[in-house]
């Protein structure tokens, strides 16, 4: 029997911790208040400029964990998206669709590599909260 891969989806909510509690920031919310929540161009420029960099500087293991973690979540129909960004008090209101600021952070880190998981059933979920402290 084969092993299956680990995800956390404390791992995708890591992602977005560089902006994480900037609600309560004042200027950071000025800085973003006319952002439209279907402005795809702008989100990616979030990501490139604030989320990328501090992706980057993970180390190796821990990229590909998040990497796979959040692939597996991009697969799973029904994973909540809204409640990862609505969770971390960002100092912009979340795009129409959550799950596509994601999706763009995927394309923005990881090119046109495939993100579809195939077979859910080949890996298992732990929530361990403690996890991304690490990294």
């Amino acid at each position: 029997m084969r092993d299956k891969k680990r995800v956390n989806p404390n791992l995708v909510a890591v992602l977005v911790r560089p902006l994480s509690g900037l609600a309560e920031d004042e200027a950071e919310v000025v800085m973003y208040r006319s952002l439209s929540p279907d402005d795809e161009r702008a989100y990616r420029g979030i990501i490139r400029e604030r989320l990328k960099p501090a992706f980057d500087r993970f180390k190796e293991r821990d990229r590909a964990e998040c990497k796979t973690s959040l692939g597996y979540y991009l697969s799973k129909p029904g994973f909540r998206f809204d409640r990862t960004m609505d969770s971390h008090l960002l100092p912009f209101d979340p795009p129409t669709d959550p799950r596509n600021f994601f999706l763009l952070f995927w394309e923005e880190c990881f090119g046109t590599e495939d993100y579809i998981v195939a077979d859910l059933n080949g890996y298992t979920e732990v929530d361990d909260i403690h996890q991304p402290t690490l990294m």
